[in-house]
């Protein structure tokens, strides 16, 4: 629960209340897929996330949120034959705040993702 009682996931108007759920319709169901990448753009979305008093420099450098904005062509159900078609995908980062000690884990996570496959 995100505290907002808003859905964390929705796939083409479903609604995934956890990420495992989605894992699993995502392995089962997707059929196989070849992207090229053709473009790829990051750029600082909001570059001081929370006030930057007291933190670790470490933490203070990281205390940022990126846009990155990828764009291509994509194969689905062949993965060397058939029609390429466009795509385009934007996601925001922002630093993942619980990492373990001696920074185990990821580094950073996705808060939003837009992606669209021009049919």
């Amino acid at each position: 629960d995100n505290g907002r009682g808003l859905p964390n996931i929705t796939y083409n108007g479903e609604l995934f209340l956890d990420s495992a759920t989605f894992q699993d319709r995502w392995v089962k169901d997707m059929p196989r897929t070849h992207l090229e990448a053709q473009s790829l753009n990051v750029h600082v979305l909001n570059p001081s996330i929370k006030p930057t008093a007291g933190m670790k420099k470490k933490d203070a450098a990281r205390n940022m949120s990126l846009i990155v904005q990828v764009s291509g062509s994509m194969r689905i159900g062949q993965p060397k034959e058939g029609p390429l078609r466009g795509f385009s995908d934007s996601f925001v980062l922002v630093p993942n705040e619980e990492l373990g000690k001696q920074d185990v884990g990821r580094q950073w996570l996705i808060q939003s993702q837009t992606f669209r496959f021009v049919v």
